[in-house]
Protein backbone atom coordinates (compact mmCIF):
# COMPACT_ATOMS: atom_id res chain seq x y z
CA UNK A 1 0.00 0.00 0.00
CA UNK A 2 1.51 3.31 -0.87
CA UNK A 3 2.19 6.17 1.89
CA UNK A 4 -1.24 7.72 3.52
CA UNK A 5 -0.48 11.22 4.42
CA UNK A 6 -3.75 12.65 6.59
CA UNK A 7 -4.25 15.80 7.91
CA UNK A 8 -4.97 15.95 11.33
CA UNK A 9 -8.54 17.88 11.98
CA UNK A 10 -7.43 18.49 15.22
CA UNK A 11 -3.40 19.83 15.07
CA UNK A 12 -3.65 20.20 11.25
CA UNK A 13 -0.68 18.27 11.27
CA UNK A 14 0.08 15.85 8.12
CA UNK A 15 0.99 12.36 9.73
CA UNK A 16 1.51 8.86 8.17
CA UNK A 17 -0.82 6.65 10.26
CA UNK A 18 0.39 4.05 12.33
CA UNK A 19 0.49 0.10 11.03
CA UNK A 20 -3.13 -0.20 12.78
CA UNK A 21 -4.63 2.59 11.47
CA UNK A 22 -2.63 1.66 7.93
CA UNK A 23 -4.86 -1.98 8.20
CA UNK A 24 -7.55 -0.03 9.05
CA UNK A 25 -7.78 2.28 5.98
CA UNK A 26 -6.89 -0.20 3.68
CA UNK A 27 -9.51 -2.81 4.70
CA UNK A 28 -11.97 -0.13 4.82
CA UNK A 29 -11.20 0.52 0.63
CA UNK A 30 -11.72 -3.21 0.65
CA UNK A 31 -15.04 -2.94 2.23
CA UNK A 32 -16.21 -0.01 0.42
CA UNK A 33 -16.21 1.90 3.35
CA UNK A 34 -17.02 5.83 3.72
CA UNK A 35 -15.72 6.83 7.08
CA UNK A 36 -13.03 5.64 9.85
CA UNK A 37 -11.56 7.13 12.42
CA UNK A 38 -8.10 7.40 12.48
CA UNK A 39 -5.75 8.31 15.81
CA UNK A 40 -3.04 11.07 14.51
CA UNK A 41 0.17 10.03 15.51
CA UNK A 42 1.18 13.36 16.52
CA UNK A 43 -0.90 14.51 18.93
CA UNK A 44 -3.27 11.51 19.65
CA UNK A 45 -6.43 12.68 18.44
CA UNK A 46 -8.95 11.17 16.40
CA UNK A 47 -9.74 11.86 13.01
CA UNK A 48 -12.88 11.06 10.41
CA UNK A 49 -11.60 10.43 7.21
CA UNK A 50 -13.46 8.47 4.20
CA UNK A 51 -11.12 5.42 3.25
CA UNK A 52 -11.80 5.81 -0.29
CA UNK A 53 -10.17 9.33 -0.86
CA UNK A 54 -7.78 10.07 2.77
CA UNK A 55 -9.38 13.18 3.10
CA UNK A 56 -11.79 14.63 5.47
CA UNK A 57 -15.57 13.92 4.90
CA UNK A 58 -17.37 16.80 3.51
CA UNK A 59 -18.85 19.23 6.64
CA UNK A 60 -22.20 18.13 5.91
CA UNK A 61 -21.31 14.46 6.61
CA UNK A 62 -22.15 14.61 9.93
CA UNK A 63 -24.73 16.48 11.38
CA UNK A 64 -24.44 18.44 14.94
CA UNK A 65 -25.55 15.46 17.15
CA UNK A 66 -23.51 14.98 20.41
CA UNK A 67 -20.92 12.26 19.91
CA UNK A 68 -22.89 8.86 19.94
CA UNK A 69 -21.23 5.47 21.71
CA UNK A 70 -21.18 2.89 19.27
CA UNK A 71 -23.22 0.18 21.33
CA UNK A 72 -21.75 -2.41 18.58
CA UNK A 73 -20.26 -4.67 21.87
CA UNK A 74 -16.18 -4.50 22.17
CA UNK A 75 -16.50 -0.85 20.13
CA UNK A 76 -15.20 2.12 21.48
CA UNK A 77 -16.01 4.33 18.70
CA UNK A 78 -18.48 7.36 18.17
CA UNK A 79 -21.51 6.74 15.87
CA UNK A 80 -21.56 9.78 12.93
CA UNK A 81 -24.85 10.66 10.81
CA UNK A 82 -23.42 10.09 7.40
CA UNK A 83 -26.00 12.25 5.45
CA UNK A 84 -23.80 12.64 2.11
CA UNK A 85 -24.50 9.10 1.55
CA UNK A 86 -27.75 8.12 -0.45
CA UNK A 87 -29.79 6.97 1.75
CA UNK A 88 -27.86 8.70 4.69
CA UNK A 89 -27.43 6.47 7.33
CA UNK A 90 -25.73 6.39 10.92
CA UNK A 91 -22.84 4.47 11.13
CA UNK A 92 -19.48 3.77 13.54
CA UNK A 93 -16.04 4.96 11.66
CA UNK A 94 -14.01 2.38 13.79
CA UNK A 95 -15.87 -1.32 13.61
CA UNK A 96 -17.97 -0.23 10.48
CA UNK A 97 -21.67 -0.89 11.81
CA UNK A 98 -24.06 0.71 9.85
CA UNK A 99 -27.18 2.03 11.06
CA UNK A 100 -30.35 2.35 8.57
CA UNK A 101 -32.39 5.53 10.43
CA UNK A 102 -31.76 7.05 14.20
CA UNK A 103 -34.61 4.74 15.00
CA UNK A 104 -32.08 1.49 14.84
CA UNK A 105 -29.66 2.77 16.04
CA UNK A 106 -31.88 3.97 19.17
CA UNK A 107 -33.56 0.14 19.13
CA UNK A 108 -29.60 -1.10 19.65
CA UNK A 109 -28.24 1.22 22.12
CA UNK A 110 -31.95 0.34 24.39
CA UNK A 111 -30.86 -3.02 24.00
CA UNK A 112 -27.11 -2.81 25.15
CA UNK A 113 -28.18 -0.36 28.56
CA UNK A 114 -28.42 -1.41 31.99
CA UNK A 115 -31.65 -2.40 33.26
CA UNK A 116 -32.65 -0.19 36.19
CA UNK A 117 -33.80 -1.43 39.43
Amino acid sequence: MEQTHLRCPQCSARFVPDAAGLALLQQSRAKGMRLVMIECTRCGSYGDFDPQTGERPPASTADATPAIPCPEPGCDGLVSHVVTLRPPIWGCGHCGTVWADRAALDAQIARQAPATP
